[in-house]
């Protein structure tokens, strides 16, 4: 399958620096800059025609939770201009089943969120409910957490992080998680660096030696098996749609918004369907 994911976006930064150089070398690089923009706008309608025969259009948003309250340039006010840009039909959001109910009624008859797990997400609470009336999209409910899965994985991180016999692995974990924050300190917040293949690139490498060392330990709370559990409910929310009559010919936008590290999971998963069309998310932050 043809991987469109990041590439929509570069015909807008190739459009800007040929702006500029253009700008200062007018007469010189004209003609390399019509040539250029020429092939700029067929990737664009190459993107489009990938989306055209899909069933889907989705488009994979890597939420920083608290961190929406602090940043500026990731800020709340800024997802929601996205959203509003993508334009979804449906939402796959980062809370449970069990959840969802509550959520929705206390936020309907309160006008906010009071269920305990979705208050954990500004993202949700102050962003997706309350601009679900406006964009009237439908919310799927996608991760497979629970509060038992959660204390099972502290009690056995706990373990390993004091077992002598493990140390060598706990020391590669955070050195890994370590290199991440020193590589991404100062742009960890900015959205058009979150939704690279730099930053997905990034993400793994810290999150390896955590997941060969400790997911045996952990079991259905370690990282590759609850990454695939909330794929798999995102596969069952597809699926649902598509028995409702989403089609080549009634296709649906779809947005997914997880924690910013669950991203390249999830979008390595999504280029396996063949109904679905990935688009880059940055086109939707730029200004």
């Amino acid at each position: 399958m043809k991987n469109i994911r990041y590439l929509s976006i570069s015909a807008y930064v190739k459009g800007l620096i040929k702006k500029y150089v253009f700008l200062l070398t007018m007469p010189f690089l004209l003609a390399a800059c019509s040539s250029d923009l020429s092939h700029d706008n067929s990737a664009a309608a190459a993107d489009n025609d990938d989306i055209a025969k899909k069933e889907f259009t989705i488009a994979v948003f890597g939420a920083i939770h608290s961190g929406h309250k602090r940043s500026n340039s990731y800020s709340l006010a800024v997802l929601e201009k996205a959203i509003r840009n993508f334009k979804p039909d449906t939402i796959f959001i980062e809370i449970p089943l069990s959840s969802l109910a509550q959520a929705q009624s206390s936020f309907d008859q309160f006008g906010e969120v009071r269920e305990r797990r979705t208050r954990a997400f500004p993202e949700l609470t102050d962003v997706v409910f309350p601009l679900k009336k406006q964009l009237n999209y439908d919310l799927v409910p996608t991760a497979a957490w629970s509060r038992q899965l959660a204390n099972d994985r502290s009690a056995v991180l706990k373990r390993i992080e004091n077992d002598p016999a493990r140390r060598a692995q706990w020391n590669e974990h955070i050195a890994a998680r370590r290199n991440m924050s020193r590589i991404q300190s100062g742009k960890s917040d900015d959205p058009l660096y979150i939704h690279t293949q730099q930053y997905d690139d990034e993400v793994k490498a810290a999150q390896t030696p955590y997941e060969t060392y400790f997911d045996a330990d952990i079991g259905a709370g370690g990282w590759g098996p609850i990454n695939k559990a909330h794929i798999d409910l995102m596969t069952q929310g597809l699926d649902s749609l598509i028995a409702q009559g989403a089609s080549k010919d009634n296709p649906k936008r779809v947005l997914i918004i997880f924690g910013a590290w669950h991203k390249y999971k999830i979008l390595e998963a999504m280029e396996k369907r063949d109904d679905v069309a990935l688009v880059d998310a940055r086109q939707f932050f730029a200004d």
